[in-house]
């Protein structure tokens, strides 16, 4: 039987290969997270999300889904969930979230081919305050909204692989620099979006109730219906448009 550095060395060495964009990878996540929800405690499991490179569309990417689980437990976890899903043949592993021993600890699975034995999934089980691992949602959007900054690490990915074919951890380690750029940049624009709003609908509660007749229909105010969004101050009329909500947000960066 394999020690538990035995197996971690197997794993680290295995092939990584960047294979083109397959349609079928939004299929297999869809059918692995039925058949999670269907044999797991369903009072540990919240939130199942696909993320990783086979969630951006049209992306070069290793042949393997990852599934980000949210559970109520990782106690729990261990106790309920690493046993099931060990006896159907996945490999289990508490996995450190930095280096050999860096905290927060998760619980990570692999699942394979049954034939071939071939990575098909990771599956990465964390509770809901790991910010970090909900962080790569904010990454996996990013690539979805801006296709040239997806060619870039797609590029980054082809060039690590084709170095490091058998490094698993040299190959992570250097993807580190750029997913941690690109999800700044990404958490900055979601703070951006988050206070635009906010402005919107601080300013548009100033206006008088008399002249919100003249908003379009619904009242749901974005930055565009803004514009037409009028204040009066001392017989003053001010109209605020989506460039004064921009210069209150750039003031807060």
């Amino acid at each position: 039987m394999e020690t538990l550095e035995q197996r971690i060395q197997r794993v680290v060495r295995e092939e990584v290969a960047i294979v083109p964009y397959d349609p079928l990878w939004p299929e297999l996540f869809r059918q692995e997270r039925e058949h999670l929800l269907s044999c797991l405690p369903n009072d540990l499991i919240r939130r199942v999300e696909h993320f990783g490179s086979t969630a951006v569309p049209g992306l070069a990417a290793k042949p393997i889904v990852d599934i980000l689980v949210e559970v109520t437990d990782l106690e729990a976890t261990k106790a309920q969930i690493a046993p099931v899903l060990e006896s159907q043949g996945y490999d289990y592993f508490w996995r450190p979230t930095h280096g050999n021993d860096g905290p927060p600890f998760y619980a990570w699975f692999i699942k394979r081919d049954p034939e071939t034995k071939v990575r098909t999934h990771h599956i990465h089980m964390v509770e809901g305050d790991f910010a970090e691992h909900w962080d790569r949602l904010l990454f996996r959007d990013y690539l979805i909204e801006h296709p040239a900054v997806a060619r870039d690490y797609e590029r980054l990915k082809t060039r690590l692989a084709s170095g490091s074919p058998h490094d698993r951890v040299t190959y992570t380690r250097g993807k580190t620099e750029f997913i941690v750029s690109i999800t700044e940049r990404a958490k900055q624009k979601n703070r951006d979006k988050t206070f635009r709003k906010s402005c919107v609908r601080s300013l548009c509660k100033s206006v008088s109730p008399a002249l919100l007749s003249t908003a379009p229909s619904g009242a749901a105010f974005s930055e565009r219906s803004l514009g037409q969004c009028v204040g009066t101050k001392q017989h003053e009329r001010t109209r605020f448009g989506p460039g004064d909500v921009e210069s209150l947000s750039s003031s807060h960066r």
